[in-house]
């Protein structure tokens, strides 16, 4: 464990045990026990002992500081990176007592995709087991709980990277008695979701080529795309327009079908994927989030179907050679 390692942990730690005034008690006790290794300094060794006992005292009473509260998170959806997220805890005071200055601490590991153990997809034990470092959290107050009433609270954080999120405890911190220390009540609430790569925005992503390249500053402009009579429906695959998903057809049938049309004036992008394990990661992601941002608006904005390749010899396809746009 590094000293920074140990500095953060210690930290958290003090965080998430001592309010305010307990961490300036903590702290007039550090002082007044450096000031007490002078012989003369009688009053410092007095102080020192008197704020150890508060703090002893506010420790048992925190230990004895039962909270009848239950505590769920809401269903997660998928975080974007590099930007401010929320998410929503539903806490619900079970006692006949208004609770008052609370506070929400809610752990979550991040795992990059370039951080997993190798055989993910083959053993889940490894998939937990990826999540061993980078323990990170997240705290919001809550002013007033009312008796046999619940409230939602809204949570926010900024995940740093693209990856995986795992969220495992909840805790909810209740001052003691004195209000040096928190009452804590913990509970396990272990679920995951994705991060996705950072979405650039439009006029970032038009200012990334050159002038002479002219095809994503085309390309990125709305454009509508001109069908004529409906020819039929067919399966569903990756990287077909959401907008031409027959959704009443997949509520009767819960299958996921795309209308065809006689004539359609419809542009496929195509992406040629390397995968080249020598270059940096934060290559690798900025690059990845150029083209998760290019797929996003193609997708949201014209009538276009995206396609994926890996490299190494693949061919283009012969149908609508016309409407195919290289991105270089």
């Amino acid at each position: 464990m590094t000293l920074r390692t140990l500095i953060r942990t210690i930290a958290s730690w003090i965080n998430t045990r001592y309010t305010r005034k307990g961490k300036l008690l903590l702290i007039s006790l550090a002082f007044s026990l450096l000031l007490s290794l002078d012989a003369n300094n009688n009053n410092s060794y007095y102080i020192a002992c008197l704020c150890l006992i508060f703090l002893t005292l506010a420790h048992i009473g925190s230990h004895f500081h039962n909270t009848q509260v239950r505590i769920k998170r809401d269903n997660l959806r998928p975080f974007s990176c590099g930007k401010e997220n929320y998410y929503y805890i539903v806490i619900s005071n079970l006692g006949n007592q208004t609770l008052q200055d609370l506070q929400i601490f809610d752990e979550y590991k991040l795992l990059h995709p370039d951080d997993m153990l190798e055989g993910v997809a083959l053993n889940p034990e490894n998939f937990e087991q990826s999540f061993t470092t980078n323990l990170c959290s997240t705290k919001t107050l809550i002013p007033e709980l009312l008796a046999k009433s619940k409230s939602k609270i809204k949570m926010s954080f900024s995940p740093g990277s693209r990856g995986i999120i795992n969220f495992s405890n909840v805790s909810l911190l209740r001052p003691e008695s004195m209000g040096l220390c928190y009452s804590i009540t913990k509970v396990k609430l272990n679920c995951s979701t994705l991060v996705t790569p950072k979405l650039l925005s439009i006029t970032g992503l038009q200012n990334r080529v050159p002038e002479s390249d002219s095809f994503v500053k085309i390309a990125l402009q709305k454009q509508s795309g001109s069908f004529s009579e409906l020819k039929g429906l067919k399966p569903y695959e990756i990287g077909d327009n959401l907008k031409r998903v027959h959704w009443k057809h997949f509520m009767r049938n819960n299958a996921l079908v795309v209308k065809e049309f006689e004539k359609e004036n419809e542009k496929y992008f195509l992406f040629f994927i390397d995968n080249d394990n020598s270059l940096q990661r934060a290559v690798i992601d900025e690059t990845i989030s150029v083209v998760w941002s290019l797929i996003y608006y193609f997708l949201n904005d014209s009538a276009a179907r995206v396609k994926f390749f890996p490299s190494g010899g693949a061919s283009l396809p012969e149908q609508h050679s016309n409407n195919i746009e290289k991105i270089g």
